[in-house]
């Protein structure tokens, strides 16, 4: 290289907990990742580095560790650390609506201002996640410039940074050099540098960036042998405070400094790496997955309810849970476990929930009420019908089996269906299980004559009904004490190869002012000669835990772990104890009948490799019966559900 080559460098780092880790994690993570990068970079001072912290770690870094925090203050005042803004609770910003962007952003903002002295400009875009809606709102919360991927401008070896527009309100974005990102820090540091080397310039007004996760940097599997005991990090920063080609700056000094090299607008997109798993764009994931669309459509609607509320104390109560709602982590998959992880979605709905039943108690004035509302919720031109209350949330899906997609119980904030089906990843084995059809509850199935307990668990039986997946009409009857939900199919079973005309009626009854539920089954023999069937319904509980020891099933005789497979005779009631959300779940059934209990559970990608998850228990109550002509047959389930002490 001619002497007279240089080049400027920036430097960001990004770090981030979800809503819904335990102080464990962030302690642990503290301890290997983010402790370890801040001391050694304080003993570098011509090092400048770019640092961004989700609002939910930053929080815990002040109470947890002030030490840390005054250590990160007094680099920012210093100039060796830019902290950048973000939303709060680390959303997809393009996937929330844009009161919550500004409002998310703002609270960041503002925290740092408070906590750090210091106003940030540059912010840190969730998974790099871009829209080219984004300037806007952007703008509108005060931000100056956005960091994204190389890949993110469609042209190669950018030296610099672009200014991008929507509605005439302009962002700068800078590119973070892929090849950079890389190799840091798993490249040797000589190889690093001549990476760096090859976007040296004569001029010397150039720029080359690198800006990754923080985990990385000790966090991540073998990374803190590499990074720290074996001294990468040392080197590294050692290597290019002393090189005198490389001109270590921070984003805004380089803004400050040169112009953007021009104007640039920025299709949808992430890193490569996202744009693989989602097959080209996030939002993909809310094709891929129906459990993150169910979530994401929950905290659209959670805030659409929110924006209701007037009185100022109860709303940025409501925001505060559903921004916490709106972090990111559980609405996707890709190299780590995301949506499948248990802990998180249930965190996403139990913050979801609480801001939604705050809003709820201030729209109804605190007594009980109940409503249906018929919506589309999942926003896919077909209406949900939803029944609501103080103590519960029901949503049917008519079009889907006539399904109970989500069930609320609001006292203690939780979904009990918020479970994951088990589908196919391209990391999965022959041997691993595939449902055809989404696991929720009021399921209604007519099984072949061979199928058994294991056949059905692992979805590879004879379904002989048209009624799983297929659409119900319905009908809503409502008075002041009660709610109805009248779920109506005409189908089809087929019994020794011969097709007979069967109707379903499901009738939901939900009482107002009381945490319980009936479901009424009815069937009908649509033929003038005996029928004999073979039918179930299919309940679905989403559990945190087989091994919590106040958790499980328990029968008249005996008592049952969530994770167990059984096969009961004569079985009328039971009870379902959750001793993690402390909620006692009791069932009752009008007509005895054989059940069958198994656990779901999914096989999933991990920072350690392949985990297998459990999502949830699978109930089937069933009945052996044979209908006369034109013959019917009526059974009643019914839910109540209270608090544990």
């Amino acid at each position: 290289m001619a002497a007279n080559k240089s080049i400027y460098l920036a430097l960001g780092i990004h770090n981030h907990q979800p809503v819904g880790n335990p102080s464990s994690i962030f302690e642990q993570t503290f301890k290997s990742a983010y402790e370890p990068f801040l001391k050694l970079l304080a003993k570098h001072p011509k090092v400048k580095v770019s640092m961004h912290y989700s609002g939910l770690l930053l929080q815990w870094l002040v109470e947890k560790h002030p030490e840390y925090a005054n250590k990160l203050k007094d680099l920012n005042n210093k100039g060796q650390i830019e902290l950048l803004t973000g939303g709060f609770y680390e959303p997809i910003i393009s996937a929330i609506p844009d009161r919550d962007k500004i409002g998310q952003i703002g609270k960041l903002t503002k925290y740092i201002e408070e906590k750090f002295s210091f106003t940030p400009k540059g912010l840190w875009l969730t998974e790099r996640i871009w829209e080219p809606h984004l300037p806007k709102a952007l703008a509108e919360a005060g931000v100056e410039y956005t960091i994204l991927d190389e890949s993110h401008f469609q042209k190669k070896d950018v030296l610099g940074y672009y200014v991008t527009e929507e509605q005439g309100y302009t962002t700068a974005v800078f590119p973070i050099n892929f090849d950079l990102r890389r190799a840091i820090p798993y490249k040797p540091v000589n190889e690093v540098l001549e990476l760096i080397k090859e976007s040296a310039t004569e001029e010397g007004n150039g720029l080359i960036c690198f800006a990754d996760d923080g985990e990385k940097f000790g966090a991540w599997p073998d990374t803190y042998k590499s990074v720290y005991d074996k001294g990468w990090l040392e080197k590294f920063f050692e290597k290019i405070a002393s090189t005198p080609w490389i001109k270590i700056t921070s984003f805004s000094e380089y803004r400050k400094k040169f112009p953007p090299l021009g104007r640039l607008y920025i299709p949808a997109c992430s890193y490569p790496e996202m744009n693989e798993w989602a097959d080209g764009m996030w939002r993909n994931f809310l094709v891929k997955y129906p459990e993150a669309n169910n979530l994401h459509k929950k905290q659209l609607y959670v805030s659409q309810k929110v924006e209701k509320v007037k009185e100022l104390e109860i709303k940025t109560r409501a925001q505060e849970d559903l921004w916490r709602g709106q972090t990111n982590d559980a609405y996707w998959h890709g190299l780590f476990g995301g949506l499948y992880l248990p802990h998180l979605r249930n965190s996403v709905y139990m913050y979801l929930i609480k801001s939604e039943s705050l809003v709820d108690r201030y729209l109804h004035r605190g007594g009980p009420w109940l409503d249906v509302e018929i919506s589309d919720i999942d926003k896919d031109l077909r209406d949900e019908v939803l029944i609501n209350s103080d103590k519960l949330n029901l949503y049917l899906r008519p079009t889907q089996g006539g399904q109970l997609v989500e069930l609320d119980y609001k006292p203690r904030a939780c979904n009990y269906q918020a479970l994951m089906s088990r589908r196919p990843e391209p990391y999965h084995t022959k041997k691993d299980l595939v449902d055809w059809y989404p696991r929720y509850s009021f399921i209604d199935h007519f099984l072949s004559p061979e199928t058994t307990l294991d056949t059905f668990s692992k979805s590879k039986y004879n379904e002989q009904g048209d009624f799983v997946n297929s659409v119900y009409h319905f009908d809503i009857e409502r008075n002041h004490e009660h709610a109805t939900v009248k779920l109506v199919r005409d189908g089809h079973v087929t019994v020794k190869n011969e097709t007979h005309a069967v109707r379903v009626e499901k009738r939901i009854i939900v009482p107002r002012g009381e945490a319980h539920c009936t479901v009424e089954l009815h069937l009908t023999n649509g033929t003038s000669h005996n029928l004999p069937l073979w039918f179930g319904s299919e309940i679905s509980f989403n559990f945190l835990s087989t091994l919590d020891p106040a958790s499980g099933i328990y029968f008249e005789d005996r008592t049952a772990r969530f994770s167990e497979t059984l096969a009961m005779k004569g079985v009328n009631n039971l009870i379902l104890k959750d001793g993690l959300r402390k909620v006692e779940i009791t069932m009752t059934l009008s007509k005895t009948a054989e059940l069958w209990t198994f656990p779901l559970e999914t096989v999933s990608r991990s920072e350690k490799g392949l985990e297998r998850l459990f999502q949830g228990t699978i109930l089937l109550p069933h009945w052996q019966l044979t209908l006369g002509p034109k013959g019917t047959w009526k059974s009643v389930i019914a839910f109540h559900f209270k608090d544990l002490v």
